[in-house]
């Protein structure tokens, strides 16, 4: 139950929040609306870059905001007095950190090799 709730409801809606936040915000909307474009088979509608920036982080926090609401109370206290639940918040955050670790790796060997260059992010 507790590996559900952190995973299934919580870090999904945590995951697409900073996936929006990095679409929208980092690499730039307009610009993944241009690659979007060159690569459809049908017209994409000019909205797609304002939703995708403004209105989908605002909606994923929303959401996340209402579930930290609803249902962080019971599971934050199971945390406190559940070992089971301790141990499995603890194996999602060390899961977390090796895939932050990989990702780390990957975007050092993609800069030396020249297959990824910060100063093209936004």
């Amino acid at each position: 139950d507790n590996i559900d709730f952190w995973v299934g409801t919580f870090l999904i809606v945590v995951l697409a929040t900073v996936q929006s936040i990095i679409y929208g915000w980092v690499f730039g909307a307009a610009k993944g609306h241009e690659d979007l474009k060159a690569g459809a088979l049908i017209r994409v509608p000019a909205m797609v870059p304002f939703v995708l920036k403004y209105i989908t982080p605002l909606f994923l926090l929303a959401i996340l905001g209402a579930t930290i609401l609803q249902n962080s109370g019971v599971y934050v206290e199971n945390f406190r007095t559940d070992p089971i639940a301790r141990q499995s918040v603890f194996l999602i955050l060390g899961v977390l950190v090796f895939l932050i670790l990989l990702i780390i790796v990957a975007v050092f060997r993609w800069s030396k090799q020249g297959r990824f260059d910060w100063s093209k992010v936004d």
